[in-house]
C-alpha cells in the first residue's frame, strides 16, 4: 500500500511540473496588456500580406499575468480565459535586430514538449514582450503565417 502511494505521490508532483519566475525570469513577474499584432500571411500561397491588429481594430483587448509560482493566465476584455504552468526549454539568450537587449525565452506550457501547439515562445525586457509564438493568436498553418504580438508591463 505504501509502494502504491509513493507512485501515486510521485505522478501527482512530475504532473506538476513548474518553474519558477525567479532570478532573471522573474522579469516576467506581473500583467502585461497587449497592444498590438503584426499579422503576415498568404505566404504558402506565394504572397506576402500582413495586417497589424489592435484592440480597437479586433474590438476586444488581451492580457497576460505570469506569477512567480511558474503560472501564466490569460484574459480576455478582463476575463479570465485560461491558464498554463511554465517550464522553460530556455532563456536568456540576446534576441536579434531591434530586440537585442531582450531576452529570448521559449516556454513549453503545461509541459508538453511534445505538442507544438503548446510552445509560448518570444522576447521580453522590463517594460515589454514581443511574442512570437503563443497568445494572443495562434499559428494556423505553421510557415505559412506569422504573428509577432506586443504588450506592455502594466
Amino acid at each position: 500500500m505504501k509502494d502504491k502511494l509513493a507512485i501515486l505521490l510521485l505522478l501527482f508532483l512530475s504532473s506538476c511540473a513548474k518553474d519558477k519566475l525567479i532570478g532573471e525570469r522573474s522579469i516576467l513577474i506581473g500583467t502585461w496588456n497587449w497592444t498590438h499584432t503584426d499579422h503576415t500571411f498568404g505566404i504558402c500561397e506565394g504572397d506576402n500580406f500582413s495586417e497589424m491588429l489592435t484592440p480597437e481594430s479586433e474590438g476586444q483587448t488581451f492580457s497576460m499575468e505570469f506569477f512567480e509560482k511558474g503560472i501564466v493566465k490569460y484574459f480576455e476584455n478582463d476575463k479570465l480565459i485560461g491558464s498554463n504552468r511554465l517550464v522553460f526549454a530556455r532563456y536568456g539568450d540576446s534576441c536579434t535586430g531591434s530586440l537585442s537587449n531582450y531576452s529570448e525565452f521559449i516556454i513549453y506550457l503545461d509541459n508538453k514538449s511534445e505538442d507544438l501547439s503548446t510552445y509560448f515562445s518570444g522576447c521580453v525586457c522590463d517594460t515589454a514582450i514581443e511574442v512570437l509564438r503563443g497568445f494572443p493568436f495562434e499559428i494556423y498553418e505553421n510557415g505559412c503565417e506569422f504573428y509577432r504580438s506586443n504588450f506592455v508591463k502594466q
